[in-house]
């Protein structure tokens, strides 16, 4: 079954609109470190982002003919690998990777007829995963921003993770027993702005991790030039038309 890319024309795989995507690969890799390329026989997928989660979450249904759960095997820490181009605001390609651990396994059914199997994998972002692994406890001192940073850069060994805003915030104590997202959630209510907004920690689809104020995604300028193109005569389709 091949896995159709939405808004691509099948002609010519130019993009008909702005927020089209082109994937390279989904890759599934298992815990003997063996990659699969799973993209023609994924019947469905979704990657979840939201400014109250952590991590990116991403959902895989796939529609197996070739025995896969059993011959690659799938068993337990399997690794979902994205990787694929999308054009940014001023049309630009931008090549994006995302790797998910994969979590749970919901659905599976199997028909004996046509040898046809289905699947779920569920999946979270490495750095969540990891964090279930690990607890901490340890005296701290500084402004809440710098802690979390020190837990995820020290703790999670994340390199994409970004302070977008400072915390006015202080603490000086010791970390409770707990997992370094627990105790980063814990410190994030504590945290504030020079503005008094509280702050939220999470991820986008273009992997990074964000610990950001209220204030500072409120004033952030999300508009941008309008062209009409009503005048416009390129031929649908083409890169001109993209272009305009």
């Amino acid at each position: 079954m091949n896995n159709v890319q939405k808004n691509l024309s099948l002609g010519s795989n130019k993009p008909i609109t702005p927020a089209a995507y082109s994937f390279q690969k989904i890759e599934l890799e298992n815990h003997e470190g063996e990659v699969y390329e799973i993209q023609n026989i994924i019947a469905k997928f979704s990657i979840t982002e939201s400014i109250y989660s952590n991590t990116l979450m991403c959902k895989v249904n796939i529609k197996d003919t070739n025995n896969l759960i059993e011959d690659f095997p799938i068993i337990g820490q399997e690794k979902i690998r994205f990787g694929f181009f999308k054009p940014d605001v001023d049309g630009e390609k931008v090549k994006i990777i995302l790797e998910f651990a994969v979590t749970e396994y919901p659905t599976y059914g199997k028909t004996t007829e046509k040898y046809i199997q289905a699947f779920t994998l569920n999946g979270i972002s490495n750095h969540a995963y990891n964090s279930e692994f690990k607890k901490i406890s340890r005296a701290v001192e500084g402004t809440t921003s710098e802690i979390i940073e020190e837990i995820m850069v020290g703790d999670l060994q994340e390199e994409n993770f970004v302070v977008d805003s400072p915390s006015d915030a202080r603490f000086q104590g010791i970390l409770n027993y707990n997992t370094p997202l627990g105790c980063i959630e814990w410190l994030r209510k504590k945290s504030y702005d020079e503005k008094r907004s509280p702050f939220y920690f999470y991820q986008t689809l273009d992997g990074v991790i964000h610990l950001k104020s209220f204030s500072d995604i409120s004033s952030e300028n999300v508009h941008h030039e309008y062209y009409d193109t009503r005048e416009f005569d390129y031929e649908l389709h083409t890169e001109d038309d993209f272009n305009q």
